[in-house]
């Protein structure tokens, strides 16, 4: 039995989370444009700040976010109705979209 691989970083953590607690997590990874879960985590968790990486995969992520909540939006419009859980998670994703774009600003002096 081996208990380490000679790794940096040797220990494992692990916890569980719900499946909209998981979409919640993925989504931020991708429009931060992080591409490990694992490196917005330690940063999440450890108090750093989550950056906003800007590369073709945050882009992607922020026009499929921003496409989803259009059809939602217009889906309403036409009479549907909103679950409860769908927009919650709507609103943490514009809420998280609008703190990348304000990051940007402030890197960029761009208002």
């Amino acid at each position: 039995k081996r208990e380490n691989y000679g790794r940096f970083r040797s220990k494992t953590v692990a916890f569980r989370v719900s499946p909209e607690e998981w979409d919640e997590v993925d989504a931020r990874v991708k429009m931060h444009g992080y591409e490990k879960k694992q490196d917005y985590l330690l940063d999440s968790l450890l108090c750093r700040e989550v950056k906003a990486i800007g590369n073709p995969l945050m882009l992607m992520s922020l026009r499929k976010e921003l496409n989803m909540i259009r059809e939602i939006l217009v889906e309403s419009r036409e009479g549907h109705t909103i679950d409860g859980i769908i927009l919650d998670n709507m609103l943490v994703n514009i809420e998280t979209m609008l703190r990348i774009f304000e990051a940007f600003a402030e890197r960029s002096d761009v208002t």
